[in-house]
């Protein structure tokens, strides 16, 4: 468990105090890298606890699954505690009494989250931001509360971004105009890139490589929402496809959401649940959850995705990437404009699948050069953001107020 008796707070400290409050499992490897980065750094005492959460909209008030999560740490070592509390309010009082220096959360969406641990009900402390996925949607006056204009983002005492882009988005196009928003690069990507190097990952095991496709759908499904989301629309062609490509692997990487949201209307849990026997039946397929996913990137070949976190995160690894484009969805901001340049855009999913059969065929990719061009614009400093991460919150903590 964490050690907090060497801290020397209230007064006179000598480790900041950096508490990770951790509902989002699949999304951990956002803050990984500055956890890890912490944990070896004499001046830093990384505390990480594991909440309970709740991504369905249908169950408003019910909270639970913190079990999932502390699973989750456990299994790659992170110590932390467990604030698995039947009322919320002793989590929130023992938040309190550990008197964190900054304290990160995974998101800003207050809803997924026990109103213990709102935006509102963390003023005692400093909030650090950094995103979960690389914010690319419409940067208008209109729309940028998805990403960027948040709660959170108003109240947070830094928000961490990944390039000078990022940073001028928070200045120019939201409420709070970026007062605290500092250039450090993104841990995310540098933690994928680093995981994709030290392992591959590849599920389906052959007696021959086979071609090696990753498809990842997205949840928004639903009319009124993002609307990138097509599995319910084009996953019966998919299948087909897979059937009369047996030489070709598959991968399925979803949404955590996406069949919670495809049940809401647009398929019944009974096709839900016939599709992902019928998935798991066949040999050329498998099915990935879970946030370690740069091994699984890493290993594959091509991927194909209708958006939109994997939109840039695929091209870190310098592989063809098809976007499978819903036509419905909202626009791009600033940096999702650029993502588009270094993938291929596929407006059906016969159109995405002879894409992949072109890819195939291919020796190269044409989009190779652009791809790179946008991983530099993406990554500004390479293997550098966590350390870069902890001088910025050394130098607020020295120079700014809370």
């Amino acid at each position: 468990m964490v050690d907090l008796a060497s801290a020397h707070y209230p007064s006179g400290r000598e480790k900041i105090i950096s508490v990770f409050l951790v509902h989002h499992i699949a999304a951990w490897d956002a803050l990984s890298g500055i956890y890890e980065a912490m944990v070896s750094s004499p001046d830093f005492l990384p505390v990480v606890i594991s909440i309970p959460f709740n991504f369905n909209s249908g169950r408003q008030g019910i909270f639970d699954g913190e079990d999932d999560v502390h699973r989750g740490l456990a299994a790659t070592n992170v110590s932390h505690l467990r604030f698995n509390f039947l009322d919320h309010s002793q989590g929130l009082a023992k938040l309190k009494s550990i008197q964190p220096d900054i304290l990160f959360r995974q998101s800003p969406w207050d809803p997924d989250i026990p109103p213990a641990y709102a935006t509102g009900a963390l003023d005692f402390t400093r909030l650090v931001y950094t995103d979960y996925g690389i914010g690319i949607l419409q940067d208008n006056p209109a729309n940028i509360r998805i990403d960027y204009d948040q709660d959170l983002h108003r109240r947070a005492w830094m928000l961490l971004c990944a390039n000078e882009e990022q940073k001028h988005i928070y200045e120019t196009l939201t409420s709070h105009k970026g007062r605290r928003a500092v250039v450090t690069g993104y841990p995310k990507f540098d933690k994928l890139v680093q995981r994709g190097r030290e392992r591959k990952f590849w599920p389906i095991e052959s007696a021959t490589r086979k071609f090696r496709l990753i498809w990842a759908p997205h949840h928004s499904v639903r009319p009124g929402h993002l609307g990138f989301g097509t599995f319910p629309f084009v996953f019966r062609e998919i299948m087909q496809w897979i059937f009369r490509n047996p030489d070709v692997e598959v991968v399925l990487k979803p949404h955590p959401m996406l069949f919670e949201s495809c049940a809401h209307g647009m398929l019944t849990r009974e096709d839900v649940e016939k599709f992902l026997a019928l998935w798991r039946s066949l040999p050329n397929t498998d099915y990935v959850t879970g946030g370690d996913y740069g091994p699984l990137l890493a290993a594959s070949d091509a991927m194909l995705t209708d958006g939109i976190t994997f939109l840039v995160e695929y091209q870190l690894f310098d592989k063809p990437l098809i976007w499978l484009d819903s036509g419905r969805h909202i626009g791009f901001n600033s940096i999702g404009q650029k993502v588009l340049n270094g993938l291929h855009t596929a407006k059906s999913a016969a159109e995405a699948l002879n894409l992949v059969g072109e890819i195939r065929k291919r020796t190269d990719d044409p989009l190779r050069e652009k791809r790179a061009e946008v991983v530099r614009t993406l990554m500004p400093y390479p293997g550098a953001s966590a350390s870069r991460v902890l001088d910025a919150i050394r130098v607020g903590l020295r120079d700014r107020p809370p």
